[in-house]
């Protein structure tokens, strides 16, 4: 039962990340073709219909980072899919986060999102000091 409770946590994650990346990726190439693949947003440069676009990408993210950081999906599986993507959109909006965030004096304003993203940098600094295991179902 544990071991079925498992998969379906991991699959759940997989169609989850499926469903709404058709929500944000077409967002996130409009933000890539107007400031560069790695480059980090300038606000200045942000027009309404823009603004628009990023709240509605980081409503979608902050939606999944919920489920993350509540147990309800799993973290290893959505770093193995998309860890990194998730990392440098984080780091590109980085920008418009903290001027949201002072704007309506709401600090914890993507918190979850932010949070997420940490605990992705700090699994991966970890699994940078150890061999990484495969994520198999353990309780099998």
């Amino acid at each position: 039962m544990v071991a079925d409770h498992e998969r379906r946590k991991k699959q759940a994650t997989i169609e989850y990340v499926n469903s709404v990346k058709v929500k944000y990726r077409p967002i996130a190439e409009k933000l890539n073709q107007k400031f560069g693949e790695r480059t980090i947003i300038n606000i200045d440069s942000i027009d309404d219909v823009l603004k628009e676009d990023i709240t509605e990408i980081l409503s979608t993210l902050e939606h999944l980072a919920v489920g993350i950081n509540s147990g309800v999906y799993e973290l290893k599986i959505l770093d193995r899919m998309s860890g990194t993507y998730f990392v440098n959109v984080f780091e590109k909006l980085s920008p418009y986060i903290r001027a949201a965030r002072r704007q309506t004096d709401r600090r914890r304003l993507y918190y979850e999102f932010e949070e997420m993203v940490e605990d992705i940098r700090r699994m991966r600094s970890l699994d940078a000091k150890r061999i990484r295991q495969p994520g198999n179902i353990r309780h099998s």
